[in-house]
């Protein structure tokens, strides 16, 4: 009796869930115009524009400056984007400004007058986190243009140029079909051996 009972259990799920929701491995993947905003194969490629990028925000970074926007990361940046890498080099005079102050007078007094770190230290490593995630999201390290998709003109091969590097196959040698693999036998045919 309690089998019969597990059994109309079971039915009624059947029809609540649907017969052909569960695959062999697992629930069947909906389609593409089901899925709730995830998921969806439906990329759109962006394209850096060329643009006047402009002065940075303090002349000392002018080196610095053109070296971003001829890079693969800088022409591959849209105009949208030159907010975010103003604040880079922001944040990047910040630093340099917060290192020299502590390297001046490394060790300051404390409030009870014991000899303690000088706080701009402090300012320097949080300053430095922003900028590494910044330089991140611009793909300014070599980690973050590989998962951009961005490479130096210089490193990327092409297929044609690998094969070219590699030495020319040896010739084919013919073969009879027939030797393979076994011994002759009175007509002519290979025995397995």
């Amino acid at each position: 009796m309690q089998i019969l009972e597990f059994v109309f259990f079971i039915k009624p799920l059947k029809v609540i869930f649907g017969e052909n929701e569960m695959g062999k491995r697992g629930p069947i993947p909906r389609p593409n115009e089901q899925l709730n905003g995830r998921s969806k194969s439906s990329l759109v490629l962006l394209e850096g524009q060329k643009f006047d990028p402009g002065e940075p925000p303090f002349p000392n970074q002018m080196n610095d400056w053109e070296l971003y926007w001829s890079s693969p990361a800088g022409n591959a940046a849209r105009p949208e984007d030159k907010p975010v890498v103003e604040r880079l080099f922001k944040l990047r005079a910040n630093f340099e400004a917060a290192l020299s102050i502590a390297s001046e007078e490394p060790q300051v007094a404390g409030s009870t007058g014991q000899l303690r770190p000088n706080p701009f230290f402090d300012t320097a490593l949080k300053l430095e986190a922003a900028i590494i995630r910044l330089e991140n999201e611009l793909g300014l390290t070599p980690k973050a243009r590989a998962a951009l998709g961005l490479t130096v003109a210089q490193a990327g091969l092409t297929v044609q140029q690998i094969n070219e590097r590699l030495p020319a196959p040896p010739d084919p040698v013919a073969v009879e079909a027939w030797t393979i693999g076994g011994t002759d036998d009175e007509k002519g045919l290979a025995e397995e051996a």
